[in-house]
């Protein structure tokens, strides 16, 4: 079996039991549990059940008001830097560019840091039971991880291309995906 490379976020319960035998059938209803269909690289049914919308959007929120207290924390790590620092240093340059690195720590470098170095789960997944995983069922590497922070700061959140038409077009692909994958996650 041939799978395409991706991401996919999903509520975390993995068990390594056989698919039962009603499973297997044609006619047999998929059980609500294990509703992403994948296989380890051993050949194991992986049972996990994919995110839904209102699940990721709570870890959204979580992860939004975490990133607001590190941007608060930051904001006053730099300002006492900045205070230390004598006055003719301290000019327009030196403002905008601590800022955008900021923004940036905050946007792309938590959610990266987070999924890699915490097993696929931000503090929002983490409250609400989810991780992100690769297709295969793997770990989520860096570059995937990466890939998904850049596109959700450009497109998804907070949609810095077009943000209207960028969120109507994110919402849309989690909702027909049947996976429930978001743009970064196909991205990546």
């Amino acid at each position: 079996m041939h799978l395409r490379a991706g991401i996919i976020v999903f509520t975390v319960g993995v068990s390594a039991q056989p698919p039962s035998p009603a499973r297997t059938r044609p006619d047999a209803r998929a059980v609500p549990w294990s509703d992403a269909g994948l296989v380890s690289g051993e050949a194991v049914a992986l049972e996990i059940r994919v995110a839904r919308l209102g699940t990721l959007v709570l870890a959204l929120l979580l992860d939004v008001l975490t990133q607001l207290a590190a941007a608060v924390v930051l904001s006053v790590l730099i300002a006492l830097l900045f205070a230390a620092l004598p006055f003719e240093l301290v000019d327009a340059a030196l403002n905008s560019a601590t800022g955008t690195l900021a923004l940036v720590l905050v946007l792309v470098g938590y959610p990266v840091l987070m999924e890699r170095f915490n097993n696929g789960q931000t503090v929002g997944k983490l409250a609400v039971g989810l991780r992100v995983i690769s297709a295969d069922g793997g770990p989520v590497g860096l570059r995937q991880s990466l890939t998904r922070a850049l596109v959700g700061v450009a497109v998804e959140w907070p949609g810095l291309v077009l943000p209207l038409i960028s969120w109507v077009a994110g919402v849309t692909v989690m909702l027909t995906d049947r996976r429930g994958r978001r743009l970064g996650d196909l991205v990546a």
